[in-house]
C-alpha cells in the first residue's frame, strides 16, 4: 500500500526505526506525519497494536526503549523543539562534570521561544554565539565553558572549583575560552560571575596569560630550536575523546609538548590526569615533554635545547641516525608519490633523513 508520495507503510515503518535509531528509540509525530500522508493514521493503529509507545503527545518510542536520564533528556528535547539545546545541569551531565545532580532535564529556548514542559526546566537564552553550542552524537548542548557559565550563579567555590579542575585536565576547556565566554554575558549578569571570575584567575599566572599567548611562547621556542611547527590542536594519543587535545605534535619522532598557563598549584592537583595522558600516549609509542608559562618565557633558550635534543634522539631510535651537526629545517624536504612515510597532519613539516 502507498500513499500519493510514493511510501508504502512498511518503508514508512522502515524510516521510523532509522530515525528511532539515532535518537534512543524515540521520535516525534511529526516526524512520522513527515513521511507520508497517512501518517496519523499509521500512528495511531501503531499505538494501539503496541508497536509504538506514546512518552508525551508529541513523542512516541518503540518497545524497549531506553530509560535513565539521558533518555528523559532525549524526551524532553523531541518535546520541546528540535530547536532547543541542552543546558545546565543536564548538559554538565553529558560532559561528565563531577557533582552534578541528574534532575529533570535542562533546556535553552531560542530568541522568542515560549513553551512549557511539566517535567523539565526551560530558560530563555536566546540564540547562542557560535562556539557556544556542540553535538553529542545528534543532541545540540551547550559547551563545557557555556555549561559551567550557565551553572556559576549560586554555586559554591569548590564545586567550580571541581568543574574547571576536570574540563582542564581532560582538555575539555582551555582558561581563556572560559573567560571569553565569561565577558561575553551581559553587564546585568556579570555581578552573578564574580566567584567564577576569582576560581578562574587560579587558572592563569598573574599577568594572565591566555592560550594564544602560550602559542606564542611556545612557537618563539620552536624558532630557536630550529625545530618546525607541528601539529596544534592534536587528538592525544590513546585517548578516544575529540574534546580533548595536546598543544603540540610531531608525527615522525612521534613527540607531544604540552604547554600551561595555570598557577603552579593548579598543576598539582591536575597532575594524576595528565600522568594519565601521558601513560596513554606513552603506550601508543609517544613522549610527552611539559613546560610551564613561566619555563617558556624565562628560559627560552633552555627550554630550545632541550626540546631539540629531544627531537634529535627521537629521529635517531625510529629512522637510525642523525648527524648532531645537521640542521633540520634544511633536510625538510617535500612528499615524494608513494612516499607513505611523507605524510604529515596539516600544519606540520615532516622531516626526512637522507640514507
Amino acid at each position: 500500500m502507498t500513499d500519493r508520495t510514493g511510501m508504502t507503510i512498511t518503508g514508512a515503518d522502515e524510516q521510523i526505526e532509522a530515525i528511532a535509531a539515532r535518537q534512543m528509540q524515540r521520535f516525534t509525530r511529526a516526524q512520522v506525519r513527515s513521511l507520508c500522508d497517512g501518517g496519523v493514521r499509521i500512528l495511531g493503529s501503531r499505538v494501539r497494536s503496541g508497536r509504538w509507545h506514546r512518552l508525551t503527545p508529541r513523542v512516541l518510542c518503540l518497545p524497549g526503549a531506553p530509560t535513565g536520564w539521558l533518555a528523559d533528556v532525549w524526551t524532553a528535547h523531541l518535546h520541546v523543539g528540535a530547536d532547543t539545546v541542552v543546558s545546565h545541569r543536564s548538559a554538565a551531565r553529558i560532559h561528565s562534570l563531577p557533582e552534578v545532580e541528574e534532575g529533570s532535564p535542562c533546556l535553552i529556548l531560542p530568541a522568542h521561544g515560549n513553551r512549557r514542559y511539566g517535567e523539565g526546566q526551560l530558560f530563555r537564552g536566546g540564540d547562542l554565539p557560535p562556539g557556544q553550542v556542540v553535538r553529542i552524537g545528534l543532541l545540540p548542548t551547550t559547551s563545557v565553558a557555556r555549561t559551567i557559565v550557565d551553572l556559576a550563579p549560586g554555586a559554591s567555590r569548590s564545586r567550580l572549583e571541581a568543574w574547571l579542575d576536570h574540563a582542564t585536565a581532560q582538555r575539555l576547556v582551555t582558561p581563556d575560552e572560559m573567560l571569553r565566554v565569561v565577558q561575553a554575558r551581559s553587564a546585568r549578569s556579570r555581578p552573578s560571575m564574580r566567584a567564577l571570575e576569582d576560581v578562574l584567575a587560579g587558572y592563569l599566572p598573574d599577568d594572565g596569560v591566555q592560550q594564544g599567548h602560550l602559542e606564542g611562547a611556545l612557537d618563539h621556542v620552536l624558532r630557536l630550536a630550529g625545530l618546525p611547527r607541528g601539529i596544534a590542536q592534536f587528538g592525544p594519543p590513546g585517548v578516544d575523546s575529540p574534546a580533548e587535545f595536546c598543544d603540540r605534535a610531531w608525527l615522525q619522532p612521534r613527540l607531544i609538548v604540552e604547554c600551561d598557563g595555570r598557577h603552579r598549584h593548579d598543576r598539582i592537583r591536575t597532575a594524576r590526569a595528565d600522568e594519565r595522558r601521558d601513560a596513554a600516549a606513552a603506550a601508543e609509542g609517544w613522549q610527552t615533554v611539559r613546560y610551564g608559562w613561566e619555563q617558556l618565557v624565562e628560559h627560552p633558550q633552555q627550554c630550545a635545547q632541550q626540546l631539540r635534543a629531544v627531537h634529535e634522539q627521537r629521529l635517531v631510535s625510529q629512522i637510525g641516525y642523525l648527524d648532531a651537526a645537521d640542521d633540520l629545517p634544511s633536510r625538510a624536504r617535500q612528499p615524494q608519490p608513494n612516499d607513505w612515510s611523507s605524510v604529515s597532519g596539516p600544519g606540520e613539516v615532516q622531516v626526512h633523513v637522507a640514507d
